[in-house]
């Protein structure tokens, strides 16, 4: 219960890490890694540079890609044994929500089909890029 009360940006760095933000990278086409995480009724944005996430409670308009997740199941994923696993296992079971925000094109050049690949085990083929 604490955890959840206390929730802050750091939290939100460490499971976007968990999550493989290290596959992201600033595309030649398009700018910086964009991902809003949505966690319960708050809002955080992370613009993501050189792999590493930096998380702030605010909206942003333009993100690539849309992370849903319960407080409750975020707290269970940091204080997991190994929250890599933990994290892919809550988006196998639906638990964490990833939502494709931008093109296939422009998530394929920032480094995001590599890492859906990582969570989800399902791979989208450079074919299905628009």
């Amino acid at each position: 219960e604490q955890a959840i009360i206390e929730f802050n940006a750091d939290y939100i760095n460490y499971i976007l890490a968990a999550l493989g933000t290290g596959y992201l990278h600033k595309s030649p086409l398009f700018e910086n890694p964009f991902i809003e995480f949505v966690l319960g009724e708050e809002t955080w944005s992370s613009e993501i540079k050189g792999g590493v996430p930096n998380a702030q409670q605010t909206s942003i308009e333009n993100e690539d890609l849309r992370i849903t997740i319960s407080k409750e199941e975020a707290v269970r994923a940091l204080l997991s044994d190994d929250i890599v696993q933990f994290m892919k296992d809550s988006v196998v079971a639906g638990n964490t929500n990833i939502e494709m925000i931008a093109g296939k094109t422009e998530l394929f050049t920032k480094g995001y089909l590599e890492m859906y690949k990582e969570l989800t085990g399902e791979e989208i083929s450079v074919d299905d890029v628009e």
